[in-house]
């Protein structure tokens, strides 16, 4: 079984700066408007990215139905850096449960 570990600042800057840039190059596929048919997928495989690092850290609760569900529909709205704001609040939530404990 694998200890929860903590995101480091500086992981959580490079899973910023990735998932910022990711979210850059779909704003700009939006405003191409081919981005409404393309971007989803692209965010998806982010997400998908994402959720096996979480994995990887030993968070539980990133394997949970309604968080994958939740997630991945946020991927459907275009033009506003969903992803940066999935991956922020997933690691900052993972941070305060390992904290507190709670596996």
């Amino acid at each position: 079984m694998i200890e929860p570990k903590k995101f480091s600042s500086s992981e959580m800057v490079i899973g910023s700066l990735a998932t910022l840039t990711v979210d850059g190059s779909c704003a700009i596929l939006d405003w191409l408007i081919i981005g409404i048919f393309v971007s989803p997928i692209i965010r998806s495989g982010v997400t998908l990215g994402f959720w096996m690092w979480f994995k990887n850290k030993g968070d539980k609760n990133s394997k949970k139905a309604s968080s994958q569900i939740a997630k991945y529909s946020a991927n459907l709205i275009p033009s506003i850096p969903t992803t940066l704001s999935v991956f922020l609040v997933s690691a900052i939530l993972h941070n305060r449960r390992v904290s507190r404990g709670v596996k």
